[in-house]
């Protein structure tokens, strides 16, 4: 076809496109099945080394600016979600398979995504963890799938994705990278209404406890609960007004309880998903510590931090023998209740 002296520039520039999509499709199904393979038969090497996370991540968004731009996808928004501000921030795991992971999941979802945005990132928490995430407003995933979509050659099969290039092989892949890291991957998502994809790798970052909780503090400002649901059980007006503000305006949604019994009810109804507890320990009727054995039993995932002004020896202690997940001593400022919150939410 491209023989034909009829053809003008364009169309041949039309035509030459189409070969080298085709061609670097192929590249990639085979790439893919070679990983995968090598994967399988315990063949693929995690070489760890110190690196700046930030400059990998700027170097990815980079990349795939320049492959929307290159698929037209004008409508979608690309942005990158630093967790740690600091320029220089450096953690130790294989940033070559990083890479890898998230390459796979931001194909993903500029495929699947033609209007709204793609944001991609990562936070830092208290337990020397890294939570990635890719999120879109996509056409999402039927909840049927979920369990699956990280089978090999698995794809959203609905008619409106069936148009879309791929080897079902990157979710494949991701799940297995993320495993040799030392972490696990999984998905949140909604058919019609984006998809968030998330994995967690345990790292050993060069700066020592104290500078790791200094830099938690600093990014709080940037930190988001936007789309979390946070339960505050408190008796005292005061401290329930001020947790409320703190926390919408983190744009978190916030229900309140004034006793332990109400929170229970408001659990055991399982109206609105709850993402955290706040439960103070001093209260009239059902305690915060029977209040919590009994959430624990309607709903064992749920975290529950302790907040209470009874800072004395041993009072953190006896809160996580009692089933809490973490501990808080009143009076206590944003950024310290942020950081705890980060770490479990």
């Amino acid at each position: 076809l491209l023989k034909d002296e009829g053809l003008t520039r364009d169309e041949k520039d039309q035509y030459l496109s189409y070969i080298s999509r085709g061609g670097q499709n192929l590249l990639n199904l085979i790439n893919d099945i070679i990983d995968i393979s090598k994967i399988e038969a315990g063949q693929i090497r995690i070489e760890m080394e110190d690196f700046k996370i930030n400059s990998l991540l700027s170097e990815i968004f980079t990349t795939f600016i320049e492959e929307k731009n290159n698929r037209d996808k004008d409508s979608v928004e690309l942005k990158l979600i630093k967790g740690v501000v600091t320029k220089d921030f450096k953690i130790h795991s294989d940033p070559f398979r990083i890479q890898q992971i998230l390459n796979n999941l931001l194909s993903n979802a500029l495929k699947f995504t033609d209007e709204g945005y793609i944001e991609f990132g990562y936070r830092l928490n208290s337990e020397r963890q890294l939570l990635f995430f890719v999120r879109d407003t996509g056409v999402g995933i039927p909840i049927e799938m979920r369990e699956n979509i990280f089978d090999r050659f698995r794809q959203v099969e609905e008619s409106y994705t069936k148009n879309k290039e791929g080897t079902g092989l990157g979710l494949a892949i991701s799940r297995k990278l993320t495993e040799l890291l030392g972490g696990k991957i999984w998905v949140e998502a909604n058919e019609g209404k984006g998809s968030s994809f998330y994995f967690r790798i345990p790292i050993n970052v060069t700066q020592s406890d104290d500078e790791i909780d200094n830099l938690l503090i600093k990014n709080m400002d940037n930190f988001s609960l936007e789309g979390k649901t946070i339960l505050v059980v408190e008796d005292e007006d005061s401290n329930y007004v001020l947790l409320d503000k703190i926390l919408k305006t983190k744009k978190a949604e916030v229900i309140i309880a004034t006793d332990g019994a109400s929170a229970i009810n408001i659990i055991s109804k399982n109206g609105r998903p709850i993402d955290l507890v706040l439960m103070d320990i001093k209260m009239p009727g059902i305690n915060g510590y029977d209040a919590t054995k009994k959430i624990k039993e309607l709903r064992k995932d749920l975290p529950i931090i302790a907040q209470t002004a009874f800072n004395m020896n041993g009072e953190k202690e006896k809160c996580l023998a009692l089933g809490f997940d973490d501990f808080i001593a009143k009076p206590f400022d944003k950024e310290t209740l942020m950081v705890k919150i980060n770490k479990w939410i």
